[in-house]
């Protein structure tokens, strides 16, 4: 019970600071309503997830639910989805659509972990204590169930470590610096075991390997270009609990 009590304290500070200095309010999600580009995204993602898990009568946690989108995919495959964030926003809209979701740190965690999947995309670079929500997830899990890091940046890539920035890091936004190396140890060192991973570039709906290659080198040769998908930018890992 203390362990439990501690989290929850450290997910209320942590919060504070959170939403205080970045605000993930209306504003934030605005750019997720109606984007098709988003939904085929997390088609595909559920889609591969599948390789692993029949989502079909699944219980789910999706950890950072925003408001919702990928939770309403879930619903589609049969997935018994709920869903946590630390926006207030985010919260009310999944409640408003039908869904279940809840604050961060009102999540009545169970003693016994009893999810099959807890789902994490576009989570890790928000994430203030990594271990302690990586542990939290393990405990929530059943034996043998997953978790699923997705959607997330990788400073590991050729694109960061020749401008120390990618499409996908809002470093105003981000606390944490993922790469393959530090998910992968994150969730080993927290009793899961990695059974795959991905660069999900090619079959990303925002690649353009033709385009992205051509304003790459231009930005070698240092002609101004916005962010754009590059191969290994982006990184998805699946780890079963042990």
């Amino acid at each position: 019970m203390a362990g439990k009590l501690y989290v929850f304290n450290v997910c209320r500070s942590i919060k504070e600071i959170i939403v205080k200095k970045f605000k993930f309010s209306e504003e934030y999600f605005l750019p997720y309503v109606d984007n098709p580009l988003r939904i085929k995204s997390y088609e595909e993602q559920l889609a591969w997830l599948e390789d692993f898990l029949n989502l079909e009568g699944s219980k789910v946690l999706d950890y950072g639910c925003g408001i919702g989108l990928l939770m309403s995919e879930i619903e589609r495959r049969g997935g018994k989805v709920f869903g946590c964030d630390i926006s207030e926003f985010a919260v009310s809209e999944c409640k408003k659509k039908g869904l279940k979701a809840e604050l961060v740190e009102k999540i009545e965690w169970s003693e016994s972990g009893n999810y099959d999947l807890i789902i994490l995309r576009g989570v890790f670079q928000h994430l203030w204590a990594p271990n302690i929500t990586i542990s939290n997830c393990f405990a929530q899990l059943r034996q043998g169930g997953l978790i699923a890091i997705l959607s997330t940046p990788n400073i590991e890539s050729v694109y960061y470590r020749r401008f120390g920035e990618l499409p996908t890091l809002s470093k105003h936004l981000a606390v944490t610096l993922p790469s393959k190396c530090t998910i992968f140890h994150c969730l080993e060192v927290n009793g899961f075991e990695v059974i795959s991973h991905r660069f999900p570039y090619l079959k990303s709906n925002y690649a353009h390997p033709l385009f992205d290659v051509l304003k790459f080198i231009l930005r070698l040769a240092g002609l101004p270009t916005q962010g754009h998908a590059f191969p290994g930018n982006v990184i998805d890992v699946v780890g079963r609990k042990c």
